[in-house]
């Protein structure tokens, strides 16, 4: 059995050809090199991706505002701390933690390119699908 999951949104898409700097996206999402307003590139992608998969696996983001505020939930990004609480995470398997742990790199330099997370063991193993 195959399944897909197929995640879109082009509202923001452009073909990135060198550093961009526009401060955008939904705060929940967007990663700390935005933030910083330093340029960013196709890694911002993967940054929301870990914080859509990690929602996925325990049904909230990893940072978040006490208040609801956005100024605490970028100083919350932009700290790069976050955990795996319990009892949410009891029953996920270690693997996916060291995805979603590469794919929420605070250094875009450190972070997963698209071709790592093709290539990351829980992906390819198939009993993690």
């Amino acid at each position: 059995m195959v399944m897909e999951l197929k995640l879109g949104d082009f509202g923001l898409a452009c073909e990135v050809t060198e550093p961009l700097l526009a401060v955008c996206g939904t705060p929940t999402y967007v990663a700390p090199e935005i933030l910083m307003e330093t340029g960013y590139g196709l890694k911002i992608d993967v940054w929301a991706a870990g914080i859509i998969l990690y929602i996925l696996l325990c049904g909230f983001p990893p940072f978040v505002s006490p208040d609801n505020q956005q100024e605490p939930l970028f100083d919350a990004i932009l700290s790069g701390v976050y955990d795996f609480p319990e009892p949410y995470w009891n029953d996920i398997g270690e693997g996916v933690r060291d995805l979603i742990a590469n794919m929420l790199q605070s250094d875009p330099d450190l972070r997963f390119s698209s071709e790592d997370i093709l290539d990351h063991y829980w992906v390819l193993n198939e009993e993690s699908r």
